[in-house]
């Protein structure tokens, strides 16, 4: 019987010939090597033999702040799947799946669901384009008749992850004090979709309305003005669909569309 990681990495492995700019050299059952922008690279199905190279991988990305232990990683490989991007003999990126429910994670997926437990590049590729990449390959490889949605949680104070989000058109539709977390105690998490259904994608349906901009403070840890604002649209049916700048006085502030 086929398992849901494998359908999945299947789904990865057809979704490089659909990302602008891939051309895929070889394909066999763990590696895919292809070129990207010009780049060789190779994209990679992760085992539990390669614990350690991921621990490592994210230990440098997180400059070894918040990141995961060996048993939580072991369970991700368990519950999920991991895909890596090597450029030679280096992974240079790493993305983490969980397919079903989890003791990791803190609701419960739908049966339609996959949880994008964490997506993390080495400093030195940084602003390569590589964590787009990898977005862009989670949501292609979806299979509509397993999984159609990837389900994500951002700390809202975390402007980067947001806008990346967001140019790949995830919505955030709910708030989460429990979903799975890297940050220790500070557990209050945006939660953001992407699904192939398309009336659940379309946001046609909330342009009858005048778009909400809420004002947050990208600079500070924690900005708990905006998070009990953002809960409260949330609570009221809004979606968060996009960032933007606003002229304010003679002060140009950051914030978030949210549309009813």
């Amino acid at each position: 019987m086929t398992t849901h990681k494998e359908v999945y990495w299947q789904g990865f492995r057809l979704a490089l010939n659909a990302i602008p700019g891939t051309k895929v050299r070889e394909v066999d059952s763990w590696t895919v090597s292809f070129d990207w922008q010009g780049l060789p690279m190779a994209m990679t199905l992760l085992g539990e033999s390669n614990l350690d190279d991921v621990l490592e991988l994210d230990k440098a990305s997180f400059q070894a702040q918040d990141t995961l232990s060996r048993e939580d990683t072991l369970k991700i490989f368990q519950d999920g799947i991991m895909v890596a991007l090597r450029i030679g003999s280096n992974t240079v990126a790493c993305t983490q799946l969980i397919l079903h429910n989890s003791d990791l994670l803190g609701f419960e997926l739908e049966s339609n669901q996959v949880f994008s437990a964490g997506t993390f590049l080495h400093p030195d590729h940084r602003g390569s384009g590589l964590g787009q990449l990898l977005v862009r390959l989670q949501k292609h490889a979806l299979n509509p008749t397993q999984f159609d949605t990837v389900v994500v949680s951002v700390r809202l104070e975390n402007h980067k992850a947001l806008r990346m989000r967001f140019q790949e058109n995830f919505f955030v539709y709910s708030v989460s004090e429990q979903a799975f977390s890297e940050m220790g105690e500070d557990s209050y998490r945006l939660m953001l979709f992407w699904s192939k259904t398309p009336f659940r994608r379309d946001s046609s349906s909330h342009n009858r309305t005048t778009p909400q901009w809420l004002p947050v403070d990208f600079s500070q840890n924690i900005d708990l003005k905006a998070r009990a604002e953002v809960a409260t649209l949330l609570k009221m049916g809004a979606l968060g669909i996009a960032l933007e700048d606003r002229l304010i006085g003679t002060e140009t502030r950051q914030g978030i569309v949210f549309v009813s």
